[in-house]
């Protein structure tokens, strides 16, 4: 098993790795939450600050997440980026085609030459039918508008990278409330 894990040194440094958030085909917009949020944790020195560094960490995922919800974002920050670990032509007769092949089959129908080992760039968008199939990302220099993203997609993204790291600290973060049938009874 890899290593996964964060520490802040005694300088106040981050010492990361191998963490989804902070991983090379990681969107900006989900790395940029995570490095915030560990600068909450690299001043803290004491348990009353860690207590208030977590309540700030709360409160900053909180706000990005409405952040998505209202598109206050840049589709910049919305990308990822995968490399191809098999040739694309050869995965487009799967019943099931992952997320950076829905995007290689795209870029290889505009005549763009896609291989093995490629990286491709592609925006998760709401689910669209493309060729009779449904797909469910697009290569980043084709979406146009804030409004083509499937923000619960990234919403879940976020969380669960987030949640990684900072439930061992008690701070867990939900996609979306569920109503429970005991919160109708009284």
């Amino acid at each position: 098993a890899k290593k996964a894990y964060f520490g802040i040194l005694p300088d106040g440094t981050p010492d990361l790795k191998g963490l989804t958030a902070i991983k090379s085909n990681a969107p900006g917009f989900i790395q940029n939450v995570f490095k915030n949020c560990v600068q909450e944790l690299s001043a803290v020195k004491n348990a009353e600050e860690y207590e208030q560094a977590k309540t700030k960490i709360t409160a900053l995922v909180e706000n990005s997440i409405k952040d998505l919800h209202d598109r206050k974002f840049q589709l910049t920050d919305m990308i990822f980026q995968v490399k191809l670990y098999h040739d694309p032509r050869e995965k487009q007769a799967a019943k099931v085609l992952p997320q950076p092949y829905q995007c290689a089959k795209q870029l290889i129908d505009q005549g763009k030459q896609v291989k093995e080992r490629d990286t491709v760039n592609f925006i998760k968008v709401k689910p669209f039918t493309y060729r009779g199939r449904e797909f469910t990302v697009k290569p980043a220099d084709q979406v146009n508008s804030s409004l083509e993203i499937n923000v619960e997609d990234y919403v879940r993204n976020l969380t669960t990278a987030l949640n990684q790291t900072f439930q061992p600290m008690g701070i867990t973060f939900q996609t979306q409330t569920v109503p429970k049938i005991t919160d109708w009874l009284t």
